[in-house]
């Protein structure tokens, strides 16, 4: 089930909030709608992408996005 109230974090590359949750095929994924950057995809598990996405911009902030 999916938290619909789920906030998404800023995107670490370019800081756009517009951030989206892609599904397709029973894979979601978080994508910012200004770089196209995304998060890892996970098959049926909405809220395991978006724990993702914003597990990664918290460790941008210490200088390292990539984690």
């Amino acid at each position: 089930m999916m938290d619909d109230n789920r906030e998404l974090a800023p995107c670490p590359f370019c800081g756009c909030v517009k951030i989206v949750l892609n599904y397709n095929a029973y894979v979601y994924s978080a994508v910012c709608s200004r770089c196209g950057a995304s998060g890892p995809s996970y098959a049926f598990h909405g809220n395991k992408a978006l724990n993702a996405w914003n597990h990664r911009t918290q460790d941008a902030s210490s200088g390292d996005a990539r984690k």
